[in-house]
């Protein structure tokens, strides 16, 4: 009798559920530098000109439609510190200022090339496109970028070094130190986004002047 209350109870009980598997972060967007540039122009964001290309002869071409003396030529690949890379085949550096007339040199060392850099890992990826863009007359270079928290808010870390000579942890003005003082959201239905006293706030922004495209 003991035994068949215990059955009896135990097929009363409810069906003991396996939790589902944590949701895995997907990454949807995923793309680069001459596209966002691209994305950016169509919005209304001022942008070097530049022309993306796949094979050498576009390359020379595309160096012949900016006109000028000097041209950057940077490879494309999804990952950071290009600039300080290394090629498999010996080549120092994805991004490059080069004469017009050393572009078809340099495309041939580039395009198929594997680029090694600092978050790529010790395979590196295969460059399968560069950017041939204008040479810009920099009075001062700056780094911005608009990151999600996905805990908190977006946040703007700014370094009033430039990205290629930023460090891994990028220095903030007071600010923006405190990311809901820079993007946050001010009521159930948006985001007050960047506001002219957070950005007035960072002072390597009040003091230098701006830059001549």
């Amino acid at each position: 009798m003991l035994a068949r209350g215990a059955i009896r109870g135990a097929m009363r009980r409810p069906a003991v559920r396996c939790a589902r598997p944590a949701a895995m972060h997907v990454r949807n967007l995923n793309i680069h530098e001459y596209q966002s540039a691209a994305l950016m122009e169509k919005m209304g964001v001022n942008v070097p000109f530049g022309i993306a290309v796949h094979t050498v002869e576009e390359a020379v071409a595309a160096a012949a439609t900016i006109g000028d003396e000097e041209v950057v030529i940077k490879s494309q690949i999804l990952a950071g510190g290009r600039g300080l890379g290394t090629f498999t085949n010996g080549l120092q550096g994805g991004v490059h200022i080069i004469k017009s007339s050393e572009v078809e040199e340099y495309a041939s060392q580039m395009l198929g090339g594997t680029l090694v850099t600092k978050q790529t890992g010790p395979a590196g990826k295969p460059v399968g496109t560069l950017l041939l863009a204008k040479k810009m007359e920099l009075v001062n270079e700056m780094y911005f970028a608009i990151l999600l928290d996905r805990v908190r808010a977006p946040f703007v870390p700014p370094s009033p070094r430039g990205s290629g000579a930023r460090p891994a942890a990028p220095r903030r003005c007071p600010p923006c130190e405190e990311p809901r003082r820079a993007v946050g959201p001010c009521s159930a239905y948006g985001f007050c986004g960047l506001t002219p006293r957070a950005i007035g706030g960072c002072s390597f922004v009040r003091r230098r002047p701006r830059a001549r495209w």
